[in-house]
Order: C-alpha cells, then sequence, then structure tokens
C-alpha cells in the first residue's frame, strides 16, 4: 500500500503555520485580529472533537440501545453533540492561542517535528489496525491514538525543557517576586487577551520556580504548598497544551461527516 506523506504532511503544517503567524503578530493585531484567530482555531478543533463525538454517539446507539426504543429516538439527533463540541473547542482554542504568546524557537522546533512525527505514524496505525477494526472505523481509530501518542511525546519533551534548560532563573527567589515580575512583562494589545497573557505568563513562572526551588523549600511549609502545587499544575497544563496541540493537527485531517452520514445501525462485518 502507498502512502501518501507530503498532503497529509502539508495540511497539519497549516496548523503549525497559523500558530505562528499569530504567535508573531498576535500581540498587535487587536481584539479582531484575536477574535479572528479564535473562530479558526475553534472550528479546527471542532472538526476533531465531533469526529470522536459522532464516534462514540454511533457506538453507544448501536450497543447499547434498541432501536425502537424512546431514548435510541431522542438522541439520534446530531446537534446537540456538535454544539457541545464546539463550546469545548472554544475554551481550547483560547488555551492554544494564549499559551503559544510565550514560545520561544526551541517549542516551535519541537511542534514542527511533531507534525513529521504524526504525518508518518498515521498510515503506520491504519495499517496496524487491518483485520482488527471495521473499515469506517481504522481511520478515526487511527486518528484517536495518534493524537495520545503524540500528546505524550510532546508533554514528555517539554518537560525536560523545562528541566534541563529553563527559560528563566528564578533560583534563590520567592514566589511572591515570580509573580511580581511576571505580572510585569509587555501584554497584548487587546485588553482581554493581555489579560489571559498575563495569567499564563504567572503560571508558567510559578512552575518554573517551582521546579527550580522545590528541594529548597521543603524547609518552609507555605513555599513547600506553593512549589508543590505549581509543579503538578505545570506538568498537567504541560499536558493539556501537548493534547491540544495534538487534536488540532488531526482537526485538519478529520472527516466527522463521515459518521455523521453513517446509518444508525450498520449490519455486522
Amino acid at each position: 500500500m502507498r502512502y501518501h506523506i507530503v498532503p497529509r504532511l502539508a495540511t497539519m503544517t497549516t496548523v503549525w503555520v497559523l500558530l505562528l503567524l499569530w504567535f508573531l503578530i498576535g500581540s498587535r493585531t487587536g481584539c479582531i485580529g484575536a477574535l479572528v484567530s479564535l473562530v479558526v482555531m475553534t472550528a479546527i478543533l471542532t472538526l476533531s472533537g465531533t469526529e470522536i463525538a459522532f464516534t462514540r454517539r454511533r457506538m453507544f446507539l448501536n450497543e447499547c440501545l434498541l432501536p425502537e426504543g424512546w431514548i435510541h429516538r431522542a438522541l439520534s439527533g446530531n446537534a446537540p453533540a456538535l454544539v457541545w463540541e464546539v463550546v469545548k473547542a472554544s475554551f481550547l482554542a483560547v488555551f492554544l492561542l494564549i499559551s503559544t504568546l510565550a514560545f520561544e524557537p526551541r517549542h516551535w522546533s519541537l511542534l514542527l517535528a511533531d507534525v513529521l512525527l504524526l504525518s508518518l505514524l498515521l498510515p503506520r496505525l491504519y495499517a496496524g489496525l487491518h483485520g482488527a477494526a471495521r473499515e469506517q472505523y481504522r481511520w478515526v481509530l487511527a486518528r484517536r491514538w495518534a493524537t495520545w501518542i503524540s500528546a505524550v511525546v510532546l508533554w514528555i519533551e517539554s518537560m525536560f525543557i523545562l528541566l534541563y534548560t529553563p527559560s528563566q532563573n528564578y533560583m534563590g527567589l520567592r514566589w511572591q517576586e515570580v509573580v511580581a515580575y511576571s505580572t510585569a512583562q509587555a501584554t497584548p494589545s487587546c485588553p482581554l487577551v493581555g489579560s489571559l497573557a498575563r495569567v499564563s505568563a504567572v503560571t508558567d513562572a510559578l512552575g518554573t520556580w517551582g521546579i527550580q526551588n522545590f528541594w529548597r523549600t521543603q524547609t518552609h511549609l507555605p513555599d513547600a504548598i506553593v512549589s508543590g502545587v505549581a509543579v503538578i499544575g505545570t506538568a498537567a497544563i504541560a499536558f493539556l497544551l501537548a493534547w491540544t496541540y495534538s487534536r488540532a493537527l488531526m482537526g485538519v485531517l478529520t472527516r466527522p461527516w463521515v459518521m455523521w452520514q453513517l446509518p444508525s445501525r450498520t449490519p455486522p462485518a
């Protein structure tokens, strides 16, 4: 079987390019530019989310409910799932856009390498599902697994960067000083984006401070609690960011209308 990697690579690279453009001009475009970027990223994330939602819905309807039952009839519509995915995607898009404003060149290199990884991984996952999954679900499952594999790889690499090559040195400082320093950084022209960017900057700075001063703060209980919460929160946020970016990459490849158009019950393979 021949796999066309170049079109897939080019398609996913558009997400990376869109985020890079937002990083370069997002702080100067104002609220209109931020809204346009939010709409575009929300649409991409919605495509990924709706494919998964429609797939789960079909499995639930086919395996758990009787076609003649009232629950089956009540859940047969796709519109509620679509609305819910749009709401979730909008929050994830805000999180992704705000987080990328603080990226450095090494982060962009890592994200671009992940695009290449997924381009090579996807067809292998699809081929590996031959004889194990129904044909209409093979690409869906391959994209689903690729999303999680990409998220784990990105998360591990980002944690290594934070541990061994941090962008700032907060050794010996108190966490209050770190918060004051991070909030004094330049902010985007849009007030709302600026407020969210300051929150993101404080979170990133506290995470770096917590990792660098974790053992030093163990003799002082309040600082030990702050550093512990900061480390756990940073790891969780880093994974959520890696998962959201991976989901956006899959969003430009998904075809949720396939799950939408399939009948509620299919004959066994």
